[in-house]
């Protein structure tokens, strides 16, 4: 996105004073010109002169854009507002400076009023396309840029963002036609040639999926450089099975070339191919047992398939190669804690600490206080663990973080306050936390809670408050708090963790139609007892292959004298298979459209089995029997040594005793439903 609109003398009336206006058309020539140390002087120079200057102080802003210099901008451009309030380049570049501090929701504030100011402001609309794109609201975004095109036929940075957002979610077709709609207007635009060429091979490979001699790009031609250049540029682009060809014919090419080994096997990684990502490593060692970035990544898929051991030797030996590689630390300190060696993972983070002193930035810090957090939760100690929590906004600040100009409230008064909570993270973290709202409700003026889409009509039913979907504009407000800080707010201990609501549950007109739904498949044996269960969670999650079983893992252990439900929306390949071969399993899918659908099926059970995941919060909130299979290195709200929870009465816990071992833990359920169907 380019930082600034083009710059132009805006339509606001000039000082009559000869002398400022020559200084300030010489400022204006120097900055056409790149000028911009000479330009600034001048500016400065028509300001000395005359405060007011509303033109001096725009392209002031404008100039301080051009030089990363956003806050300073920022400052000059509200002044520019406060005098000239009307001032539609003013209010658009303002929000280019919001943009690049990441502020998406404050910019967008901006594009929408300078094209309320000049409906016919193309520039503002693209901005503002992009803005939505960074808050990944597509279809918004989409008709902005339309906008944006309407009002110029052609303007080629239009097109090129609507075909990145069709390559971001897999439309090829409309990918391509964009990218040679912006081509046509700006042939000499290479990166467009590029992504075309990205958009065109991703499509025939979605044609011919195992077929890497499908893509047009001649890939023969390129260098090992260019092939793993290409190769993490579209991992960026989201487009993974055409990376993955373009590491799989640098390793076919240029088979000594460990680096080449490394990115396949992250790759395959990244898609839950365990046995193919530790093969790649494995060569990319043999070829160069110096490479400290092959034992890290093979540490970390060591991590991820239950061989922490594994992967602390791994760590030590990239440490041994590289003793400066200081991070290797936390890395032991995570697989320790996989480990359940929660004193152990607390030793390697401090030591981490240590050894960073004076090289660890901001982020670093952040990390470590995060990762620290989640062991002091799970130990219980929630006073400093939820202070250390607040960590992962630095953590993790390009997926969750909300840079809002209202400040956070964490316990203050606010009986004359409107606030916004917002949801995080999660579904599960939602629905944990919601408990929570009517207490704030209780002490604010007025409360809005943004949550996502296929959560709302749920929350929607079990609240007084106002419910909105994140897709939508904000309303004003006067302070914010996300879900997982109001543990802080409220200074919750185990003892203080607040009830869920009894009555929580979808709505009477959903759950007649699932009661009707359900009675349908269990019309032969209405007497049984009605068992939901759900073996997988998000495959995206970075604790998925410990969390996850198949279906054929689960459902032998379970009685053949109940009525059994897959709970799952989706399933993977697979388990979809598993199920067409067991009839007598019960499934909705995708006829489960939210989570107030979910909801409704989950009330006609009689006891819900599951790992992990949303359902599992979801089912204990509404009270129904919950049994929980957990890894054995869980989630820091399951705590440690118990079988029951303190944040859902009707949770029974069934943690695995050795690392990777379900099998015992589902015998455990298997005798223990015996007497639940008694």
């Amino acid at each position: 996105m380019s930082t600034i609109s083009a710059i132009k003398q805006p339509s606001t009336a000039t000082s009559a004073d000869q002398q400022i206006e020559q200084i300030y058309q010489a400022g204006l020539k120097a900055h056409q010109n790149n000028d911009f140390k000479n330009a600034r002087e001048l500016y400065l120079n028509v300001l000395a002169k005359h405060p007011t200057h509303v033109k001096s102080l725009y392209l002031l802003g404008v100039l301080c854009c051009q030089t990363q210099q956003f806050t300073e901008a920022i400052n000059y451009l509200d002044k520019a507002i406060l005098l000239s309030p009307e001032h539609a380049e003013a209010h658009s570049s303002r929000g280019n400076a919001l943009n690049q501090l990441q502020q998406f929701e404050e910019a967008l504030k901006c594009y929408v009023k300078a094209t309320s100011i000049n409906p016919e402001y193309a520039e503002a609309y693209h901005n503002q396309g992009i803005t939505l794109v960074n808050l990944k609201r597509y279809s918004e975004a989409i008709a902005s840029f339309d906008e944006a095109i309407r009002l110029d036929p052609n303007h080629a940075m239009a097109y090129f963002e609507k075909a990145n957002i069709a390559l971001t979610l897999n439309d090829y077709k409309h990918a391509i036609a964009n990218f040679e709609r912006c081509l046509a207007i700006a042939p000499a635009f290479s990166e467009a040639s590029t992504h075309l060429k990205y958009a065109q091979d991703a499509f025939a490979l979605s044609k011919n999926t195992n077929n890497a001699d499908a893509i047009t790009s001649d890939l023969g031609t390129q260098t090992l450089h260019s092939l793993l250049a290409h190769g993490e540029k579209l991992e960026h682009l989201n487009l993974n099975k055409l990376a993955r060809a373009h590491y799989e014919e640098a390793v076919q090419r240029f088979p000594t070339a460990a680096k080449a080994h490394i990115k396949l096997g992250m790759m395959c990684k990244l898609e839950n191919q365990a046995k193919e990502a530790l093969a790649c490593f494995d060569t990319a060692i043999a070829l160069n047992e110096n490479s400290a970035l092959a034992y890290q990544k093979r540490g970390e898929l060591f991590t991820r398939i239950n061989r922490a051991d594994d992967a602390i030797l791994d760590y030590e030996k990239a440490l041994s190669i590289d003793g400066n590689l200081y991070q290797y630390y936390f890395a032991v300190a995570f697989a320790y804690r996989s480990l359940g060696r929660l004193d152990d993972a607390l030793e390697y983070y401090r030591l981490w600490g240590r050894l960073g002193a004076g090289k660890r930035n901001k982020q670093d810090q952040a990390i470590a206080d995060f990762s620290e957090s989640m062991i002091w939760l799970l130990k219980g100690h929630y006073q400093l663990g939820w202070q250390l929590y607040e960590g992962r906004w630095i953590a993790v600040s390009s997926k969750h973080f909300r840079n809002f100009k209202q400040p956070l409230w964490l316990g203050e008064d606010i009986s004359d306050k409107h606030i916004l909570l917002h949801a995080e993270q999660g579904y599960g973290d939602t629905l944990q936390m919601f408990r929570y709202v009517e207490f704030v409700a209780s002490r604010a003026a007025r409360v809005t809670l943004e949550v996502n889409g296929p959560i709302q009509r749920l929350l929607k039913n079990n609240t007084s408050v106002e419910v909105i979907n994140k897709e939508n504009a904000l309303p004003d407000f006067d302070v914010q708090c996300p879900l997982m800080s109001l543990p802080l707010a409220f200074k919750t201990t185990i003892e203080t963790i607040p009830a869920i609501k009894k009555s929580f549950k979808a709505d009477k007109e959903t759950e007649v139609i699932w009661a009707q739904k359900v009675q349908q498949k269990t019309g032969v044996s209405p007497q049984k007892r009605n068992i939901g269960f759900v073996a997988t969670g998000n495959m995206k999650h970075s604790n998925d292959l410990a969390r996850s079983l198949s279906f054929e893992q689960v459902v032998k252990f379970l009685p053949q004298n109940a009525n059994l439900f897959c709970l799952q929306k989706e399933f993977r390949p697979d388990n979809a298979k598993f199920l067409d071969r067991n009839k007598h399993i019960h499934y909705f899918g995708k006829q489960l459209g939210d989570f107030a659908d979910t909801a409704a099926l989950i009330a006609c059970m009689d006891l819900v089995i599951t790992v992990d995941t949303s359902v599992a919060h979801l089912a204990a909130s509404m009270g129904k029997p919950t049994w929980i299979m957990l890894p054995f290195a869980p989630d820091f709200r399951w705590l440690l040594d118990r079988n029951d929870s303190p944040w859902y009465p009707s949770v029974k816990l069934y943690r695995q005793t050795k690392l990777g071992d379900w099998d015992e833990v589902l015998q455990r359920i298997e005798a223990d439903l015996t007497h639940f169907l008694a």
